[in-house]
């Protein structure tokens, strides 16, 4: 990609080529499972043309979750909406194979991970107008980190099979009263 944000097409068909790949292997076996050889077959591009984009296999499934890191990192300072979350959830139901063999109970750890510390500084974001309030007895970036991890619970119940609608209203009628307060009834 260009200092201007352009990005080739060439560039674009064959990242766009190797994340398709990805979404279907991923399907099939376990990320560790899936070599380079094997995607670049699937893909139809060479080896080198692999390693010129990406340097490994979990980089190219970060790659493939882009979409989703972009929808999370969508949630703006001090505005939590369930509608955020019921969107964030609509677009992983859509994806619900690829991503949960790549963030699902079975997934990658490390991509788990870096989904669940996304999902705890965008809700570390809603929370920046509270930063030196108390809430729910204790600070605010606990609180993020509990609504993290139970943003990404959330996310795992709809790779399970469960309803992204339904999911959003449990979560926010889970929430206790207080933060709904700080949270949704600003």
């Amino acid at each position: 990609m260009s200092s201007d944000g352009y990005l080739d097409p060439r560039t674009r068909r064959t990242r766009a080529a190797l994340g398709r790949a990805m979404a279907q292997m991923v399907v099939e076996a376990p990320l560790a499972q899936v070599s380079v050889a094997a995607l670049c077959r699937a893909a139809g591009v060479h080896r080198t043309t692999f390693y010129k984009h990406f340097s490994t296999v979990t980089e190219l499934a970060g790659a493939v979750l882009g979409e989703l890191f972009e929808r999370i990192d969508a949630l703006d300072a001090g505005s939590f909406r369930t509608e955020w979350l019921e969107d964030l959830l609509d677009h992983a139901a859509d994806r619900r194979r690829a991503y949960a063999a790549l963030v699902g109970p079975d997934g990658d750890p490390s991509l788990t991970r870096a989904v669940t510390d996304r999902l705890i500084e965008a809700a570390g974001r809603t929370l920046v107008p509270l930063e030196s309030v108390t809430v729910l007895g204790t600070d605010a970036p606990t609180v993020a980190r509990v609504m993290g991890f139970a943003s990404y619970g959330a996310l795992e119940a709809v790779l399970l099979g469960a309803d992204p609608r339904v999911t959003a209203r449990a979560f926010v009628e889970g929430l206790p009263a207080p933060l709904v307060e700080v949270l949704v009834g600003r």
